[in-house]
């Protein structure tokens, strides 16, 4: 089970976090019914904080929630890892 990513709305030079509804929600279903969980809301959020606003902005198709193609690979990329990171879980040839 993931997260939903985060939009690009940007507070204080960072991605502002949806720790209060849909991200908070996910984590606590998947903690209830003992599934891994991939804290995507999270995980992006700090890429983008990494890359800052001029690098994130290409990033997406729209004003800030769907990504354009760079976007979608990045996010991806995270998903990727972070599936490799569970033990346990085979990835092998998922993603080079």
């Amino acid at each position: 089970m993931a997260s939903l990513v985060p939009r690009k709305i940007w507070n204080d030079g960072k991605i502002a976090r949806d720790d209060q509804a849909y991200a908070r929600w996910a984590a606590e279903v998947a903690k209830k019914e003992g599934t891994p969980f991939i804290d995507l809301n999270e995980l992006v959020a700090r890429e983008y904080d990494k890359l800052g606003p001029e690098t994130v902005e290409p990033m997406f198709a729209d004003e800030h929630t769907h990504t354009s193609w760079d976007g979608a690979v990045l996010t991806s990329k995270i998903v990727a890892e972070a599936i490799r990171a569970m033990k346990g879980t085979p990835v092998s040839g998922f993603v080079k």
